[in-house]
């Protein structure tokens, strides 16, 4: 299986108020809500991945699940990663 595009859509259930004053400010800032989602997960997921438990956790995992594991490190690493069952198919992680 290959990567064709290295985006996703995503959907969540918020509340409404929340909603429109978050979309309201994102026009005033100039920019989408799906840019400006992208750039609150980062900062998030950047913070979480210095945090000790996450840290223990990415250790269980490499015990139990090398596999993903190794999927895991490839996409913070920004690097390749084999697709499971085919060594020859490489996609570029984003």
């Amino acid at each position: 299986m290959k990567i064709k595009n290295n985006k996703v859509k995503i959907g969540a259930r918020i509340n409404h108020r929340l909603y429109f004053m978050f979309k309201y400010i994102c026009m005033a800032q100039g920019v989408t809500m799906e840019s400006k989602i992208e750039e609150l997960l980062v900062k998030d997921v950047k913070s979480v991945m210095k945090k000790a438990w996450f840290q223990d956790y990415l250790i269980e995992v490499e015990k139990n699940e090398p596999t993903v594991f190794a999927m895991i490190t490839a996409i913070f690493d920004g690097g390749k990663a084999a697709e499971v069952g085919d060594a020859d198919s490489s996609e570029e992680l984003k």
